[in-house]
């Protein structure tokens, strides 16, 4: 049979494998989130009494009697 091949990396003895270092590459992303503010209009009716003079007129009929009165003459 032939040789046998390490596989993976292969290490001199003079190298040290530190764990790996993250490098994150942040990016930020914009997103309408819709805010609802309700409003609700109310239509008051505020009564306010006003007089409204009016004048009615009624007819009556009265009779005036002066009197007697013999001639002179």
């Amino acid at each position: 049979m032939g040789k046998s091949k390490r596989k993976g990396k292969h290490h001199h003895q003079n190298e040290v494998i530190c764990p790996p270092q993250y490098v994150y590459h942040d990016f930020c992303t914009q997103r309408v989130v819709k805010h609802i503010h309700p409003i609700v209009n109310i239509h008051r009716e505020h009564i306010q009494y006003v007089p409204k003079h009016e004048f009615r007129p009624t007819n009556r009929k009265e009779v005036v009697d002066p009197g007697y009165r013999p001639f002179c003459c």
